[in-house]
């Protein structure tokens, strides 16, 4: 079972797992013990850091990006 709605809802509610993911996302998620398959990783290489911030800001009210 894949873990990738666990990570993109802690990324929206974790400024510092969201900052790590951006950074190295297979070693964010291994460390957060939420490992994803290989083409998850890729996936997740491909989000718009600028896009997936505002729609951070925009459902938590502007207080989740950081």
């Amino acid at each position: 079972m894949s873990n990738k709605h666990e990570v993109v809802g802690r990324a929206m509610l974790d400024a510092d797992f969201r900052k790590a993911l951006f950074a190295n996302p297979k070693a964010a998620c291994e460390a957060a013990k939420l490992p994803l398959a290989d083409h998850e990783y890729k996936q997740i290489a491909t989000f718009d850091k600028e896009v997936f911030e505002q729609a951070v800001s925009d459902i938590t009210g502007g207080g989740g990006a950081g």
